[in-house]
């Protein structure tokens, strides 16, 4: 059982369970980005929770 403020894995914030994934593949931030069409920056906010991430198509 998770107390307040913990997450299990499936309920992690999705920029941290994007840079998990990433992380686990052995990508860095720029090739990750390169792969689907962002830039670095965006990956970089986006895994550190500074912009919300709706949906990537």
């Amino acid at each position: 059982m998770t107390g307040p403020g913990r997450h299990s894995r499936d309920e992690a914030p999705i920029g941290r369970r994007m840079a998990e994934l990433r992380a686990r593949r052995g990508m860095s931030q720029q090739v990750f980005a390169d792969r689907i069409g962002k830039s670095k920056s965006w990956v970089d906010k986006v895994e550190r929770g500074v912009r919300t991430l709706d949906r990537l198509s």
